[in-house]
């Protein structure tokens, strides 16, 4: 009899261990929602006429709580609007609304949004630099973001506008305390004597990584990307003060130029650049798989003193997905609510595993620091 016993024993613990095994598993694949069922909603956003590019952005910008505090403590008539739309897109309701308030708000800077597809990575440059108008003027230094009398500070510009702006305008710089703004840092070694050049930095408010070019890849990781994205190269014909002193005459070295991330932002916006240019002048979408992570470490990809100073872990908030060819198609997004990834395309929103974000065509990513 007490052979039976241990045998039953034997036998339970064993179905214990492979059901809490199984659930586990689940949990990894699909997230708490599939545990607990699967009814969390939220708004969607109403398209005025393939503003869906619109719609994508602001449904990922409602799904990053730094985002929704730093707009909270700002009172511009834009910041106003966007912070309208981001906290209704957070009602646990099934109302659509529209986008309208915001982009009245936008046309009021002289920006013109036609009813033609767009682009929505340049709908966030463009957002994000008209905030920048708004709440800061048209000049900012970095060299007020860095303290080192060594650094040479460079602003970046948004380039490539798809949407139209009448009149003049300044270089974006970015808010200060806009969690999506970083610095980027370049530093340039010469191959010949190895005198450094001051490093340069340059503000940042998203990242755009290529996909793997490696022969037969059929999928690429991000973390892959981005270690080829700060990959030093060699730039020719620069310029070297310590040789050119050494042989008392102007000389040029080649230099080894390596990419770091020199403050990482708190919101993390990662471009994958798709569309390819084929030698006969075409333009093809490349639809390789992206595998990424739900939590992506850069310390890596930090400079030294950002490393040390600097919280190196991100959590994945949003995916912004393009369906369709290299020049149209359609966004639609992948966002966190609470616990939960939902689903949104324009009105449409329904709750989804983790899988199924995962196995998305990724186009933009956003990461919140953990």
């Amino acid at each position: 009899m007490s052979g039976v016993l241990q045998d039953s024993t034997f036998w339970w613990t064993l179905c214990l261990t492979g059901a809490a095994a199984i659930a586990a598993t689940a949990y990894v694949l699909f997230g708490p929602e599939s545990l607990r069922g699967r009814d969390s909603r939220v708004p969607g956003l109403i398209n005025l006429g393939n503003t869906c590019f619109i719609n994508s952005i602001l449904q990922a910008m409602a799904s990053i709580p730094s985002l929704l505090q730093w707009l909270d403590s700002k009172e511009t008539p834009l910041a106003v609007s966007l912070k309208n739309v981001l906290h209704a897109l957070n009602d646990n309701n099934e109302v659509n609304i529209s986008p309208e308030e915001l982009t009245q708000a936008l046309m009021r800077h002289r920006w013109l949004i036609d009813h033609q597809q767009q682009d929505a990575l340049e709908f966030y440059h463009v957002l994000l630099t008209t905030l920048e108008e708004e709440m800061t003027g048209p000049t900012l230094s970095l060299s007020d973001l860095i303290n080192d009398p060594q650094v040479e500070a460079q602003s970046s510009s948004t380039k490539g506008m798809a949407l139209t702006k009448i009149g003049s305008f300044s270089a974006p710089s970015q808010p200060k305390s806009c969690p999506l703004q970083g610095l980027m840092s370049s530093s340039l070694v010469c191959c010949d004597c190895q005198h450094a050049l001051p490093t340069r930095y340059e503000s940042i408010d998203s990242i755009s990584l290529p996909l793997s070019q490696r022969a037969a890849s059929v999928s690429s990781s991000l973390v892959e990307c981005l270690r080829d994205y700060m990959s030093s190269e060699i730039v020719d014909d620069i310029e070297c003060p310590s040789c050119s002193k050494r042989a008392g005459v102007k000389t040029k070295r080649s230099f080894r130029k390596k990419l770091r991330i020199g403050r990482p932002p708190e919101v993390l916006c990662l471009n994958i650049i798709r569309s390819v240019w084929r030698s006969d002048g075409t333009m093809v979408k490349n639809r390789s798989r992206l595998v990424f992570p739900l939590t992506l470490d850069i310390n890596s990809f930090l400079t030294t003193t950002a490393t040390r100073q600097d919280k190196t872990k991100y959590q994945l908030r949003a995916v912004v997905e393009h369906l369709g060819g290299p020049s149209s198609g359609h966004y639609c997004t992948y966002r966190q609510c609470g616990r939960q990834w939902l689903y949104t395309s324009d009105t449409t929103v329904y709750p989804v595993y983790n899988h199924e974000v995962m196995n998305c065509e990724a186009y933009l990513l956003f990461y919140q620091m953990d």
